[in-house]
């Protein structure tokens, strides 16, 4: 999954999986770049969702802080 990441809501967004960034550069900045969005709204979120459900090991509980690419 390199810097993205799947997460189940924690507390919070406890019915939610949402796709989610980590480990982004201070130098580029908190937010996701506009390509990563489109990337994730043209498909690749369905995939990554599709990947989760197959190997739920992957699902991380979210931590407050992380932006968020889609949720569902």
């Amino acid at each position: 999954m390199g810097d993205h990441g799947v997460s189940n809501g924690g507390r919070q967004r406890s019915a939610l999986l949402v796709i989610k960034v980590r480990g982004i550069s201070t130098k580029i900045g908190n937010q996701p770049s506009k390509v990563m969005e489109d990337l994730v709204k043209d498909g690749l979120g369905e995939q990554i969702y599709a990947y989760a459900a197959e190997h739920p090991y992957i699902i991380k509980a979210y931590r407050e802080g992380f932006p968020v690419l889609m949720e569902r």
